[in-house]
């Protein structure tokens, strides 16, 4: 008899397993997603499938080199100084000053200074991208790639992980803007933004608005459904994936309604799967393919049920095993 090929492994319970986060490689499946399935941290699951997108990875590749010429604006920049004047004197403005604090101040000056703005709307969400996208590979991300994850490995592979970090912190536009006070990026700016003349803010607004639609569930259900399905993780190992087939056959073969259970990420240190409650009980349901097959009763404390069951019936084996 031959053995089940993963393939049919996946597609069997494909639907229940786009929540695995550890060891394995980006696949796709075409069987149709479970809409109702409740899964814990989705907003989570959702910023790291955002950040595999192949349209997120061209734009931090091209990043560095890209924002080298960046779009700026002139503003004039009033100010009070005593004796140190670095622009324009404002004659009117000086004695009208003066007169109100000390006519006698003659070292009393207001200038005008013209600055550069780098807090106009196109910068202002090409940050507010660049910062979002800095997030999730620094929290979100940061467990599989610090353990190189084949399916993320493009981001270490290919230095995207740090010209993304070394734009973040070291560009001296982006940091000006991230370190100074600045107006929230509204949907009016990423809007704007999308008709300028540079595709680098083109990219950044479009990319921003994705993302944004995606926290808020304001997407077409297909989109949805495409991002999940064409990043799927799948397990590497043969019997990772065969005993997760067994642990969703446990969950359904219970016949548990769907909209009770809540799925779990897999990933790390976390191998529980789903959990639901009842009147009288909380289940949770875990997988662990390294481990071992043993009892781990003992007879003396099992105290044998007078009715029929499993208890009972396991109570005479063990009696029986300890006489032979």
């Amino acid at each position: 008899m031959s053995k089940t090929s993963s393939e049919t492994l996946v597609q069997a319970i494909g639907s229940n397993l786009m929540t695995f986060l550890k060891h394995g490689d980006l696949s796709s499946f075409s069987k149709q997603i479970d809409e109702e399935m409740n899964i814990d941290q989705m907003e989570r699951l959702l910023r790291i499938h955002f950040v595999l997108k192949e349209e997120v990875l061209d734009f931090v590749d091209a990043l560095p080199e890209r924002i080298r010429r960046i779009k700026t604006a002139t503003k004039k920049n009033i100010k009070t100084v005593h004796g140190d004047i670095r622009g324009r004197i404002d004659w009117h403005r000086t004695f009208k000053t003066r007169y109100m604090t000390s006519f006698q101040d003659t070292s009393l000056f207001v200038i005008t200074q013209m600055e550069r703005d780098y807090g106009i709307p196109e910068n202002l969400v090409l940050e507010k991208l660049i910062g979002t996208l800095n997030d999730i590979i620094m929290n979100d991300l940061k467990p599989a790639i610090d353990k190189e994850y084949p399916w993320v490995l493009e981001w270490i592979d290919k230095d995207h992980k740090k010209n993304l970090k070394d734009v973040y912190l070291k560009n001296i536009y982006i940091r000006r803007i991230r370190d100074e006070p600045h107006p929230m990026v509204t949907d009016r700016m990423i809007e704007n933004t999308l008709r300028s003349r540079n595709l680098l803010y083109q990219d950044a607004a479009l990319l921003l608005q994705t993302y944004q639609k995606l926290m808020n569930y304001d997407i077409d259900k297909n989109e949805a459904m495409d991002l999940l399905q064409n990043t799927f993780i799948k397990p590497d190992r043969i019997d990772v994936l065969f005993e997760l087939y067994w642990t969703i056959q446990v969950i359904n073969a219970l016949q548990v309604d769907k909209k009770l259970i809540k799925f779990h990420l897999i990933e790390g240190g976390n191998n529980i799967v789903a959990e639901w409650e009842d009147d009288r009980y909380l289940y949770h349901i875990y997988h662990n393919s390294t481990g071992t097959c043993s009892f781990l009763e003992h007879f003396s404390d099992i105290k044998i049920p007078e009715e029929d069951g499993y208890l009972k019936r396991e109570g005479y084996v063990l009696r029986d095993w300890r006489k032979l």
